[in-house]
């Protein structure tokens, strides 16, 4: 049987915290007021269950509050580029990129693509 893994560090604080914060805001969002049943981490770290770090938020506003968060691609904050504008740069597929991501080779095979651009 596979096991689940929890998706936050300290999973039962958080579960923990998540209650206490339930019961200090009487159920309700802290925006809105209208009843409510979900927690936001105000830092957006998945690390930081502290009841001063939890927002309680209705279904409506904890949306709001996840469109709002500008997300910055992985490969972007790696490499510098996402696989569309290294698609776009330098041929190739995203399923490339990607690969050679999982390999552990892009960084080298892009450190040669921006020496090879930078020297023309």
């Amino acid at each position: 049987m596979e096991r689940w893994i929890a998706y936050y560090k300290d999973h039962y604080r958080l579960k923990k915290n998540r209650l206490i914060k339930i019961d200090q805001e009487k159920g309700r969002c802290e925006q809105c007021k209208q009843p409510a049943n979900k927690v936001k981490h105000i830092d957006s770290s998945r690390d930081n269950h502290d009841l001063s770090n939890l927002k309680l938020l209705c279904n409506e506003c904890f949306g709001e509050a996840l469109r709002s968060i500008k997300k910055v691609s992985k490969y972007r904050k790696l490499y510098g580029f996402t696989l569309d504008e290294m698609v776009k740069r330098w041929g190739k597929s995203s399923g490339y990129y990607f690969y050679e991501h999982r390999k552990g080779t892009l960084k080298d095979i892009l450190r040669k693509k921006k020496n090879y651009i930078n020297n023309t």
